[in-house]
């Protein structure tokens, strides 16, 4: 997650929250959704944090033409490596 005046300097920083690996910034959110959520009887699910190889693998999976297929012509829609925000976290 990038935070305008921040400079990246490698990987996100990473905090699992039962299951789904996030930014560690957005842990206490997500950890405030899920409980919530499941007060409410509401089950979710979905994924968190993708390094970019697992992004290229999903690419090449997913998508006729793995490197310049756009998003949406992906089954399901796949974003390229480095546009995806699984990759931030």
């Amino acid at each position: 997650m990038e935070v305008p005046g921040e400079v990246a300097t490698g990987p996100p920083a990473l905090e699992n929250v039962e299951g789904i690996v996030v930014h560690q910034r957005l842990a206490p959110f997500i950890r405030t959704l899920l409980d919530q959520a499941e007060v409410a009887g509401v089950s979710l699910e979905g994924g968190g944090y993708r390094d970019p190889a697992a992004q290229r693998r999903l690419r090449i999976r997913n998508c006729p033409d793995p490197v310049n297929s756009p998003p949406s012509s992906c089954t399901p829609p796949t974003a390229r490596p480095g546009e995806s925000l699984h990759e931030y976290g």
